[in-house]
């Protein structure tokens, strides 16, 4: 009987997306506004952690036990320079 090797089992995939969009008003040469949106995980894709690999645990190879990541996150700024 041969043991399985290392790295044989891989855990669940891992999906994030970050997204900022932005844009500039010029007044004069030195003047402007700027308008940005962030957004942290902006699919709000679940990321899954590994599954517990103690045999006795009642929680034994669940892979939806645990979300590793946070929800969509989304921030607004207006900066004036000048």
């Amino acid at each position: 009987m041969k043991a399985a090797g290392r790295n044989f089992f891989t855990g669940p995939s891992f999906f994030n997306l970050d997204v900022m969009v932005g844009k500039k008003f010029y007044f004069t040469e030195t003047s402007n506004l700027e308008f940005r949106a962030e957004m942290q995980n902006a699919t709000n894709t679940p990321a899954f952690d590994f599954p517990t690999a103690v045999i006795t645990n009642g929680a034994f190879g669940r892979i939806r036990g645990a979300v590793v990541n946070t929800a969509r996150r989304v921030q607004l700024a207006a900066k004036f320079n000048f």
